[in-house]
């Protein structure tokens, strides 16, 4: 309680990061209210030579629609908060303050677990939006037809998950390299170069790929009904979409995470703060 107590006082202070968040907490449901202005039913229709979709403009807000569109969406974002998680960590690094703690009592393992602590709340935080979101455009466009379907937890579970390996990742390159526009280079950078890399590859051997995994964590909206709409002569065309990837995705991005944190408390443990 105290590490938590700690953190909190830190993240209040660090306006930069503040505005980080705002940008977050602005851009999810402005995003999704323009994604909802589409003509879906049109766009489905034109797609798949005529299959009625059932859709309309607002299909995606209604339950239980939401619960996989908007998880979906909030993974898109993830970068942002990542990078204001590097930025805050670097300012950490550049006053000193691990020096500091450390001198009036914290141990390694306390200030390694303070940055757990740290990203556990960031993750629950971005749940906690999502799940307001969900049930806000759902109620405000819900139908009768609808009772039964208020609550999914598995896509908050999955989107919490992803979360924890957008912001391990991040925390463990500011670790490394110790400054903000180096660590947020490496980020980027890792991940164009992970694009390139995974061009000659096949599905099956992308999803290896930390970046490529963590992004199949969620899986995408409706996944179900289009590969139902769309006939493919060999299942094997589908791209890998199938649900036992979506779940081999969650099984490497989990050893990725273990490694990840293995990193992180090793750099806190042994190096020179």
């Amino acid at each position: 309680m105290k590490l938590w107590k700690i953190e909190l006082l830190k993240l209040k202070a660090n306006y930069t990061l503040h505005g980080f968040v705002l940008v977050y907490l602005l851009m999810l449901p402005l995003s999704y209210a323009a994604l909802g202005n589409f003509d879906l039913k049109s766009l489905l229709h034109s797609l798949f030579g005529g299959e009625d979709f059932g859709a309309d403009a607002k299909y995606i807000f209604k339950f239980p629609n939401n619960w996989e569109v908007l998880p979906y969406l909030a993974s898109w974002f993830n970068v942002i908060l990542s990078i204001g998680l590097i930025h805050f960590v670097s300012t950490e690094y550049a006053s000193g303050m691990y020096k500091k703690t450390f001198i009036d009592g914290l141990t390694r393992s306390e200030l390694y677990a303070g940055k757990l602590l740290m990203i556990f709340t960031f993750s629950t935080f971005c749940v906690a939006w999502l799940l307001l979101l969900i049930l806000g455009f759902g109620f405000a466009y819900f139908e009768a037809s609808e009772v039964g379907y208020f609550f999914n937890i598995k896509p908050l579970l999955l989107y919490f998950f992803q979360t924890l390996c957008y912001f391990s990742f991040a925390l463990m390159a500011i670790t490394l390299v110790r400054r903000s526009t180096t660590a947020i280079l490496l980020f980027i950078g890792l991940y164009f170069l992970e694009c390139l890399v995974a061009i000659p590859l096949s599905k099956s051997l992308e999803v290896f790929l930390p970046f490529e995994a963590f992004s199949e964590i969620v899986p995408i909206p409706f996944l179900d009904q289009l590969t139902q709409l769309v006939q493919f002569d060999d299942p094997a065309n589908i791209q890998g979409h199938e649900r036992s990837n979506l779940h081999q995705a969650t099984y490497v991005s989990a050893c990725y995470l273990l490694i990840m944190q293995v990193v992180i408390y090793l750099v806190f443990k042994f190096r020179a703060l």
